[in-house]
């Protein structure tokens, strides 16, 4: 009975058995219509930070149940909290546009503001409630090591199998914990309304949350950045980016397919690579699946995980969450050199 394993780990080493987690969440906006110079969308970074307080706790909703488990179900709580100080408006301006824009700008602004953050906290990333039947693979949730991901989603159509697409909506969560630490992406998925007649239509990447975290306390409480655990703020806030880039680059398709992904270096010496536009059609790219991988190194160990799912109708089933773990000194010198390829499954 590994749902009700996994159930019971997710519970006791991603939660934490209920204790609170405090965190900092930057966001990004993705825009589609916009391109760069290589033809990628465009991300918009909010200027303000998000201050968020999240906890889990686990709820008996049938004591008579067979299995204890099964009575069981995980309640997920996330919270932003107001800001300590500074005037909102401005802190989510980009600073060429707090230069320019007169007072009623700035009012407009903070009211959207106000708004971007209302909608981003009221996404959920996980099935509600989380039972141990969520657990099973084709759901998108399950534990690995010190690794997870979370998966949620809005069918297009309200028969059928609850985790077969076409989806509306697709949101998923990939995170790595070390020590009091935590480093997870929000990924948010949804179509577009000029592709909502379509059969098939593309889940573009709406908005992506970077979410750094620590138990208990602030990442930048003064009392975290002690003698003791000095680290934290360079391990979460430190410079961009995994050295040399991803640790152990996955396959990602064909070069058409591979032109879907995008990878970004982020704060905290982690490194994010994540496709921008999923494909629901059955025969796209010969029905090859998708992967986002996150490499991040808190410490003396540096931890790569790999999100793999079916393509298709089937974008919420995992085919596996992959862990690697190495020394972060002796990772250049083990560097897998496949050229990208799936670990084996026994």
């Amino acid at each position: 009975r590994n749902d009700e394993f996994q159930f019971e780990t997710y519970f006791a080493q991603v939660l934490k058995n209920g204790q609170e987690y405090k965190g900092e969440w930057t966001v990004y906006q993705m825009n589609h219509d916009l391109t760069d110079e290589h033809g990628f969308p465009r991300f918009q970074r909010a200027k303000r930070t998000l201050k968020v307080i999240s906890k889990g706790s686990k709820d008996i909703f049938d004591p008579n149940a067979e299995w204890r488990v099964d009575g069981e179900r995980l309640i997920h709580t996330e919270a932003a909290v107001a800001e300590d100080e500074g005037d909102p408006a401005i802190e989510w301006l980009e600073d060429a546009d707090a230069e320019k824009s007169p007072e009623t700008e700035l009012s407009k602004l903070a009211a959207e503001a106000y708004k971007m953050e209302q909608e981003i906290m009221a996404k959920k990333y996980w099935p509600e409630p989380m039972t141990s039947f969520d657990f099973r693979g084709q759901q998108g949730n399950m534990c690995v090591g010190n690794a997870y991901t979370i998966c949620s989603s809005v069918a297009m159509n309200d028969d059928g199998d609850d985790c077969e697409g076409p989806f509306s909506e697709l949101r998923t969560e990939l995170g790595i914990q070390s020590d009091q630490m935590r480093f997870r992406i929000k990924l948010d998925y949804g179509i577009s309304d000029e592709d909502s007649k379509e059969a098939f239509p593309p889940l573009n990447l709406k908005s992506l949350v970077v979410c750094r975290e620590s138990m208990d306390l602030w990442p930048r409480d003064s009392k975290r950045l002690s003698a003791v655990d000095g680290s934290s703020s360079e391990s979460l806030f430190g410079a961009p980016g995994a050295s040399g880039g991803l640790y152990d680059p996955p396959p990602v398709g064909s070069e058409e397919q591979s032109g879907r992904y995008m990878m970004m270096d982020l704060d905290g010496g982690a490194t994010l690579l994540f496709p921008y536009t999923l494909d629901q059609d059955p025969d796209a790219f010969d029905g090859n699946g998708w992967v986002t991988s996150l490499d991040w190194t808190p410490g003396r160990i540096r931890y790569q995980v790999d999100r793999k799912v079916e393509g298709g109708k089937n974008l919420m089933c995992l085919r596996s969450l992959e862990l690697s773990e190495v020394q972060g000194v002796d990772a250049d010198t083990y560097r897998p050199k496949d050229g990208g390829a799936d670990m084996r499954q026994y």
